[in-house]
Protein backbone atom coordinates (compact mmCIF):
# COMPACT_ATOMS: atom_id res chain seq x y z
CA UNK A 1 0.00 0.00 0.00
CA UNK A 2 1.31 3.44 -0.92
CA UNK A 3 0.19 6.83 0.37
CA UNK A 4 1.00 10.01 -1.55
CA UNK A 5 1.59 13.01 0.70
CA UNK A 6 1.79 16.38 -1.14
CA UNK A 7 4.06 18.88 0.62
CA UNK A 8 3.64 22.67 0.39
CA UNK A 9 6.49 25.15 0.13
CA UNK A 10 7.86 26.23 3.50
CA UNK A 11 7.66 29.87 2.50
CA UNK A 12 3.90 29.56 2.25
CA UNK A 13 3.66 28.37 5.85
CA UNK A 14 4.59 31.84 7.13
CA UNK A 15 1.41 33.27 5.64
CA UNK A 16 -1.00 30.36 6.19
CA UNK A 17 -3.67 32.58 7.72
CA UNK A 18 -3.68 34.86 4.66
CA UNK A 19 -3.86 31.97 2.23
CA UNK A 20 -6.70 30.25 4.09
CA UNK A 21 -8.64 33.51 4.19
CA UNK A 22 -8.19 34.02 0.46
CA UNK A 23 -9.18 30.43 -0.31
CA UNK A 24 -12.37 30.65 1.74
CA UNK A 25 -13.38 33.89 0.06
CA UNK A 26 -12.67 32.56 -3.40
CA UNK A 27 -14.81 29.51 -2.68
CA UNK A 28 -17.60 31.69 -1.35
CA UNK A 29 -17.56 34.03 -4.32
CA UNK A 30 -16.91 31.77 -7.30
CA UNK A 31 -20.50 30.60 -7.67
CA UNK A 32 -21.68 34.14 -8.33
CA UNK A 33 -18.87 35.25 -10.65
CA UNK A 34 -20.01 36.35 -14.09
CA UNK A 35 -19.12 34.08 -17.01
CA UNK A 36 -17.18 36.88 -18.70
CA UNK A 37 -15.48 39.65 -16.77
CA UNK A 38 -16.25 43.21 -17.93
CA UNK A 39 -13.58 45.36 -19.50
CA UNK A 40 -12.93 49.07 -19.42
CA UNK A 41 -12.28 51.40 -16.48
CA UNK A 42 -12.58 50.23 -12.88
CA UNK A 43 -14.01 52.61 -10.29
CA UNK A 44 -12.03 52.46 -7.03
CA UNK A 45 -13.72 53.69 -3.86
CA UNK A 46 -10.50 53.83 -1.84
CA UNK A 47 -6.92 52.64 -2.04
CA UNK A 48 -3.73 52.95 -0.08
CA UNK A 49 -0.98 51.07 1.67
CA UNK A 50 0.32 50.37 5.16
CA UNK A 51 2.89 48.34 7.08
CA UNK A 52 1.97 45.62 9.54
CA UNK A 53 3.96 43.70 12.16
CA UNK A 54 7.69 44.03 12.59
CA UNK A 55 9.87 44.76 15.60
CA UNK A 56 12.40 47.30 16.84
CA UNK A 57 16.10 46.65 17.40
CA UNK A 58 18.64 48.99 18.99
CA UNK A 59 22.36 49.02 18.32
CA UNK A 60 24.81 49.20 21.19
CA UNK A 61 26.73 52.40 21.77
CA UNK A 62 25.87 56.10 21.71
CA UNK A 63 24.39 58.01 18.80
CA UNK A 64 26.71 60.70 17.46
CA UNK A 65 24.55 63.52 16.10
CA UNK A 66 27.60 65.54 15.04
CA UNK A 67 28.60 63.03 12.36
CA UNK A 68 27.57 63.73 8.76
CA UNK A 69 27.20 59.98 8.21
CA UNK A 70 26.53 58.49 11.66
CA UNK A 71 26.99 54.80 12.34
CA UNK A 72 24.23 52.54 13.67
CA UNK A 73 25.54 52.96 17.24
CA UNK A 74 22.81 54.01 19.68
CA UNK A 75 20.11 54.06 17.00
CA UNK A 76 16.81 52.15 16.95
CA UNK A 77 15.48 50.59 13.73
CA UNK A 78 12.24 48.94 12.61
CA UNK A 79 12.76 45.56 10.88
CA UNK A 80 10.64 42.64 9.57
CA UNK A 81 7.54 44.74 8.92
CA UNK A 82 5.34 43.74 5.97
CA UNK A 83 4.16 46.13 3.26
CA UNK A 84 0.52 45.85 2.18
CA UNK A 85 -1.19 47.76 -0.63
CA UNK A 86 -4.94 47.63 -1.12
CA UNK A 87 -7.71 48.70 -3.48
CA UNK A 88 -11.44 48.58 -2.75
CA UNK A 89 -13.86 48.88 -5.71
CA UNK A 90 -17.27 50.54 -5.45
CA UNK A 91 -20.06 48.22 -4.30
CA UNK A 92 -17.41 45.86 -2.97
CA UNK A 93 -18.07 42.40 -1.64
CA UNK A 94 -18.00 42.05 2.14
CA UNK A 95 -14.81 39.99 2.40
CA UNK A 96 -11.45 40.82 0.74
CA UNK A 97 -8.83 38.71 -0.98
CA UNK A 98 -5.25 38.76 0.30
CA UNK A 99 -2.73 37.78 -2.41
CA UNK A 100 0.61 36.40 -1.14
CA UNK A 101 3.53 35.84 -3.52
CA UNK A 102 5.96 32.93 -3.45
CA UNK A 103 9.69 32.72 -2.88
CA UNK A 104 11.87 34.95 -5.03
CA UNK A 105 8.96 37.21 -5.93
CA UNK A 106 7.11 40.25 -4.67
CA UNK A 107 3.57 41.58 -4.76
CA UNK A 108 4.24 42.74 -8.30
CA UNK A 109 3.50 39.22 -9.61
CA UNK A 110 -0.24 39.78 -9.00
CA UNK A 111 -0.44 43.13 -10.78
CA UNK A 112 0.35 42.32 -14.41
CA UNK A 113 1.38 39.21 -16.36
CA UNK A 114 4.89 39.17 -17.84
CA UNK A 115 3.45 39.91 -21.30
CA UNK A 116 1.34 42.84 -20.09
CA UNK A 117 -2.12 41.32 -19.61
CA UNK A 118 -4.26 42.06 -16.55
CA UNK A 119 -3.12 40.25 -13.42
CA UNK A 120 -5.24 38.73 -10.65
CA UNK A 121 -5.33 42.07 -8.84
CA UNK A 122 -7.35 43.63 -11.67
CA UNK A 123 -9.33 40.47 -12.44
CA UNK A 124 -10.68 40.26 -8.89
CA UNK A 125 -11.26 44.00 -8.62
CA UNK A 126 -13.51 43.72 -11.68
CA UNK A 127 -15.47 41.04 -9.83
CA UNK A 128 -16.04 43.28 -6.84
CA UNK A 129 -13.42 41.95 -4.43
CA UNK A 130 -11.34 44.28 -2.26
CA UNK A 131 -7.76 43.17 -3.02
CA UNK A 132 -4.80 43.32 -0.64
CA UNK A 133 -1.30 42.56 -2.02
CA UNK A 134 1.67 41.98 0.29
CA UNK A 135 5.43 42.08 -0.06
CA UNK A 136 6.72 39.51 2.40
CA UNK A 137 9.07 40.71 5.17
CA UNK A 138 12.70 41.14 4.10
CA UNK A 139 11.74 41.60 0.47
CA UNK A 140 10.26 44.10 -1.98
CA UNK A 141 8.81 47.23 -0.43
CA UNK A 142 8.84 45.64 3.03
CA UNK A 143 12.52 46.46 3.17
CA UNK A 144 15.59 44.51 4.18
CA UNK A 145 17.09 44.51 7.70
CA UNK A 146 20.43 46.12 7.04
CA UNK A 147 21.94 49.16 8.68
CA UNK A 148 25.00 51.41 8.37
CA UNK A 149 27.97 49.18 7.69
CA UNK A 150 28.23 45.47 6.89
CA UNK A 151 25.21 43.69 5.44
CA UNK A 152 22.72 42.75 8.16
CA UNK A 153 25.04 43.70 11.03
CA UNK A 154 23.52 45.93 13.73
CA UNK A 155 26.57 45.92 16.04
CA UNK A 156 29.41 43.61 17.05
CA UNK A 157 27.05 41.26 18.91
CA UNK A 158 23.94 41.49 16.72
CA UNK A 159 24.09 40.03 13.20
CA UNK A 160 20.38 40.32 12.38
CA UNK A 161 20.66 38.41 9.10
CA UNK A 162 23.64 36.56 7.61
CA UNK A 163 25.86 38.62 5.34
CA UNK A 164 25.19 36.27 2.45
CA UNK A 165 22.43 36.20 -0.16
CA UNK A 166 21.35 33.93 -2.98
CA UNK A 167 19.28 34.44 -6.10
CA UNK A 168 17.92 32.24 -8.87
CA UNK A 169 19.66 32.98 -12.17
CA UNK A 170 18.15 32.35 -15.58
CA UNK A 171 19.27 28.71 -15.75
CA UNK A 172 17.92 27.76 -12.31
CA UNK A 173 14.72 29.77 -12.75
CA UNK A 174 14.08 28.07 -16.10
CA UNK A 175 13.59 24.62 -14.55
CA UNK A 176 12.37 25.78 -11.12
CA UNK A 177 9.39 27.60 -12.61
CA UNK A 178 8.84 24.88 -15.23
CA UNK A 179 9.54 26.78 -18.41
CA UNK A 180 11.38 23.68 -19.58
CA UNK A 181 13.58 20.81 -18.38
CA UNK A 182 16.80 22.78 -18.99
CA UNK A 183 17.58 26.21 -20.43
CA UNK A 184 16.80 26.95 -23.27
CA UNK A 185 14.57 23.89 -23.88
CA UNK A 186 10.80 24.34 -23.44
CA UNK A 187 8.05 21.87 -22.66
CA UNK A 188 5.87 20.87 -25.62
CA UNK A 189 2.71 21.87 -23.76
CA UNK A 190 3.48 25.39 -22.61
CA UNK A 191 0.98 28.04 -21.49
CA UNK A 192 3.61 30.54 -20.39
CA UNK A 193 4.08 33.48 -22.80
CA UNK A 194 7.64 32.62 -23.85
CA UNK A 195 8.04 35.95 -25.64
CA UNK A 196 7.98 37.60 -22.19
CA UNK A 197 10.54 35.45 -20.37
CA UNK A 198 12.95 38.35 -19.84
CA UNK A 199 10.17 40.39 -18.21
CA UNK A 200 9.46 37.46 -15.88
CA UNK A 201 13.11 36.97 -14.92
CA UNK A 202 13.50 40.65 -14.03
CA UNK A 203 11.02 40.38 -11.15
CA UNK A 204 12.94 37.62 -9.31
CA UNK A 205 14.54 39.07 -6.20
CA UNK A 206 17.44 37.76 -4.08
CA UNK A 207 16.90 36.30 -0.61
CA UNK A 208 19.03 35.89 2.51
CA UNK A 209 20.99 32.66 2.65
CA UNK A 210 20.75 30.70 5.90
CA UNK A 211 18.20 33.12 7.31
CA UNK A 212 17.64 32.19 11.01
CA UNK A 213 13.99 33.24 10.80
CA UNK A 214 13.47 31.00 7.78
CA UNK A 215 15.30 28.16 9.50
CA UNK A 216 12.86 28.46 12.41
CA UNK A 217 9.90 28.33 10.05
CA UNK A 218 11.35 25.25 8.35
CA UNK A 219 11.99 23.48 11.66
CA UNK A 220 8.43 24.19 12.84
CA UNK A 221 7.02 22.96 9.53
CA UNK A 222 9.05 19.72 9.55
CA UNK A 223 8.07 19.02 13.16
CA UNK A 224 4.39 19.45 12.27
CA UNK A 225 4.70 17.35 9.12
CA UNK A 226 6.52 14.57 10.99
CA UNK A 227 3.80 14.51 13.66
CA UNK A 228 1.02 14.02 11.11
CA UNK A 229 3.03 11.53 9.08
CA UNK A 230 3.65 9.37 12.16
CA UNK A 231 -0.06 9.45 13.08
CA UNK A 232 -0.94 8.45 9.53
CA UNK A 233 1.55 5.57 9.56
CA UNK A 234 0.27 4.26 12.91
CA UNK A 235 -3.39 4.49 11.86
CA UNK A 236 -3.09 3.01 8.37
CA UNK A 237 0.05 0.83 8.69
CA UNK A 238 1.21 1.31 5.08
CA UNK A 239 4.07 -0.58 3.52
CA UNK A 240 5.30 2.51 1.71
CA UNK A 241 4.73 6.28 1.92
CA UNK A 242 5.44 8.23 -1.27
CA UNK A 243 5.99 11.94 -0.78
CA UNK A 244 5.26 14.42 -3.57
CA UNK A 245 5.19 18.19 -3.92
CA UNK A 246 7.57 21.07 -4.51
CA UNK A 247 9.58 20.56 -1.35
CA UNK A 248 10.91 17.17 -2.44
CA UNK A 249 13.39 19.26 -4.42
CA UNK A 250 14.98 19.64 -0.96
CA UNK A 251 14.62 15.96 -0.09
CA UNK A 252 18.11 15.86 1.40
CA UNK A 253 16.80 18.30 4.02
CA UNK A 254 13.33 16.93 4.77
CA UNK A 255 13.83 13.21 4.06
CA UNK A 256 16.10 12.44 7.05
CA UNK A 257 13.76 14.28 9.45
CA UNK A 258 10.73 12.30 8.29
CA UNK A 259 12.70 9.05 8.30
CA UNK A 260 13.92 9.62 11.86
CA UNK A 261 10.40 10.44 13.10
CA UNK A 262 8.93 7.27 11.56
CA UNK A 263 11.73 5.06 12.92
CA UNK A 264 11.37 6.50 16.42
CA UNK A 265 7.58 6.32 16.79
CA UNK A 266 6.18 3.62 14.47
CA UNK A 267 6.50 -0.05 15.54
CA UNK A 268 6.90 -1.25 11.95
CA UNK A 269 8.03 1.84 10.06
CA UNK A 270 7.12 1.98 6.36
CA UNK A 271 9.41 2.59 3.43
CA UNK A 272 9.70 6.31 2.63
CA UNK A 273 10.19 7.26 -1.02
CA UNK A 274 9.78 10.18 -3.42
CA UNK A 275 6.65 9.90 -5.58
CA UNK A 276 6.99 8.86 -9.24
CA UNK A 277 5.71 12.34 -10.20
CA UNK A 278 7.46 14.24 -7.40
CA UNK A 279 6.72 17.85 -8.33
CA UNK A 280 3.41 17.58 -10.15
CA UNK A 281 1.64 14.89 -8.09
CA UNK A 282 -0.83 17.38 -6.53
CA UNK A 283 -1.50 18.91 -9.96
CA UNK A 284 -2.08 15.51 -11.54
CA UNK A 285 -4.40 14.51 -8.69
CA UNK A 286 -6.40 17.72 -8.99
CA UNK A 287 -6.66 17.20 -12.76
CA UNK A 288 -7.91 13.64 -12.23
CA UNK A 289 -10.61 14.91 -9.84
CA UNK A 290 -11.60 17.63 -12.30
CA UNK A 291 -11.88 15.24 -15.24
CA UNK A 292 -13.85 12.74 -13.17
CA UNK A 293 -16.20 15.45 -11.93
CA UNK A 294 -16.77 16.72 -15.47
CA UNK A 295 -17.68 13.19 -16.54
CA UNK A 296 -19.91 12.65 -13.52
CA UNK A 297 -17.77 9.89 -12.04
CA UNK A 298 -16.39 9.36 -8.54
CA UNK A 299 -12.61 9.27 -8.04
CA UNK A 300 -13.00 6.89 -5.11
CA UNK A 301 -12.35 9.50 -2.42
CA UNK A 302 -14.94 9.24 0.32
CA UNK A 303 -16.53 12.42 1.66
CA UNK A 304 -17.90 11.41 5.04
CA UNK A 305 -19.55 14.75 5.75
CA UNK A 306 -21.82 14.37 2.72
CA UNK A 307 -22.21 10.62 2.89
CA UNK A 308 -20.68 10.06 -0.55
CA UNK A 309 -19.45 6.47 -0.91
CA UNK A 310 -15.82 5.91 -1.90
Amino acid sequence: MSIVVPVKSMLVQRFTSYILMAAVMMAAGCASLPANSPSGPITIERQGSFYVGGRQVTAAGTYDKTSALPSSAGQTFWIDQMYVQYQVPVNARKLPLVLVHGGGGSGRVWETTPDGREGYQTIFLRRGFPVYIVDSPRGGRSGFPSFTGDLGKLDDKQQIVPARTFAAGREQAWSRWRLGPNYPETFEVQAFPMNAVDSFLKHIRPAVAEDPALAGVLDEFLTELSFHLVNLAVAVDPQRIAVGGGMVRSWEMIGPRLRAALDAAVPYPPELVIAAFPYDAPLIGALAHGVAAARGRSTGVATAQKGIPG
